[in-house]
């Protein structure tokens, strides 16, 4: 991560990031490993972050990925 910091959730599915400054480009990536089958894991590409003014963000739906590069996952979020 670079621009923020995590403030809570590292190592769980969730994190909360503060956002140090507006109108900045802050970068997040992550990575996925599998409870079942240890060598089941994959990292994601990295993801630009715009921090503008405050914002309102709600996930719509939420399906998880079954494994790295299998593309099943998805998000649909509503930006207020």
């Amino acid at each position: 991560m670079t621009g923020g910091q995590i403030i809570s959730g590292q190592g769980s599915p969730e994190i909360e990031v503060s956002w140090d400054q507006p109108d900045i480009t802050g970068e997040v990536s992550y990575t996925v490993r599998s409870l079942i089958d240890s060598l089941c894991e994959g990292e994601s590409g990295t993801f630009d972050v715009r921090v503008e003014s405050e914002f309102l963000v709600s996930i719509e739906e939420l399906i998880p990925v079954n494994c790295s590069g299998f593309e099943t996952g998805a998000i649909d979020l509503e930006i207020q």
